[in-house]
């Protein structure tokens, strides 16, 4: 670890994998860090549970292997040599009582358009109208927009439906109508600034990987958890670095430089909470902050896990 400077101390709230990873780049930069969490584990959402002798995730149970930076984190943590793909990796949307096979796509665009005529996951009118999308004119916006509005109109409203938001209203818990393209899919943002066709830019984008029989996720072996708890025991072990479970903090008092967190002076706060809770920490210090945050709206999650014994389940070919 780099040597320590008299850089101002730092207090981080929350130690989530958002509040852990800040913690630890701080360090690395000279900072002296102290993370507080009011729960009596490390990890926010990520945790793991028991369904009879099977340890399964309860949350996030993977990461995407094209952002490189929880990679580099494992290894840096020693933990490189426990980063494993899925054992299967073949996706399949439910359509008319049948479960179809997931053609090539990016985040749900399809990037083979026989292929997706073939799979029967949308009528052939609606392959027709993605086709339009290869010989449309060029009508890319200056600024942002909707990701509903992006694919229904280069590709329709089936392509939307049955391909992009059964991925992308998933993996955001939102409405495609109303999800920023550059802001929540960053990739489709890519892929659109490529070519005016959303299809080719889509398939140019994805051809760019190195493997492409390379796995999408990756985990490490034991659950994300462990990826977080050993994130913890490393900062806690820098002279430097402390994480304080079982610490909560009722308010961020002070002014930039001279804040006050559980009673200790820091010179940086990094409020790493959900947003309802954020609100409430820096309400006394930041009211405008705080009245921003509380406009945040949060969709619920409900994630149903299964375990099947080996040869209990047929999946159609």
């Amino acid at each position: 670890m780099p040597v320590v400077s008299d850089r101002p101390a730092v207090a981080v709230v929350g130690a989530g994998i958002a509040g852990l990873a800040a913690a630890h780049r701080l360090l690395e930069l000279g900072h002296s860090v102290v993370v507080f969490e009011a729960e009596d584990r490390v990890g926010g959402r990520i945790e793991s549970t028991s369904i009879g002798d099977v340890r399964v995730p309860t949350a996030a149970d993977n990461f995407l292997v094209r952002s490189p930076q929880v990679a580099e984190l494992a290894h840096t943590l020693g933990l490189g040599d426990r980063l494993i793909g899925p054992a299967a990796g073949e996706a399949r949307i439910a359509r008319g009582g049948t479960l179809v096979p997931l053609p090539p796509t990016l985040l749900g665009v399809p990037v083979d358009l026989d292929a997706l005529a073939r799979s029967g996951l949308i009528t052939d009118d609606g392959v027709a109208r993605a086709r339009e999308d290869l010989s449309a004119a060029d009508d890319r916006p200056a600024g942002d927009e909707s990701v509903g509005s992006l694919i229904r109109r280069r590709l329709g409203d089936e392509v939307l439906e049955y391909l992009v938001d059964p991925l992308l209203g998933g993996i955001n818990a939102g409405d495609s109508d109303r999800l920023s393209v550059e802001a929540g899919v960053p990739q489709l943002a890519a892929a659109r600034a490529l070519d005016k066709s959303i299809v080719e830019g889509a398939r140019r984008l994805r051809a760019r990987s190195l493997d492409p029989a390379a796995p999408v996720f990756q985990t490490i072996a034991g659950g994300i958890e462990v990826l977080v708890e050993t994130l913890a025991d490393h900062i806690d072990r820098q002279p430097h670095g402390e994480v304080r479970c079982h610490a909560p903090v009722d308010a961020i008092r002070g002014a930039p430089g001279r804040w006050s967190v559980a009673g200790r002076p820091f010179g940086h706060v990094i409020v790493a909470t959900p947003t309802p809770v954020a609100a409430e920490l820096v309400r006394a210090a930041a009211p405008d902050a705080a009245a921003r945050l509380e406009r945040i709206e949060y969709s619920s999650v409900a994630l149903t896990v299964l375990t099947v014994p080996p040869g209990v389940l047929s999946v159609p070919s």
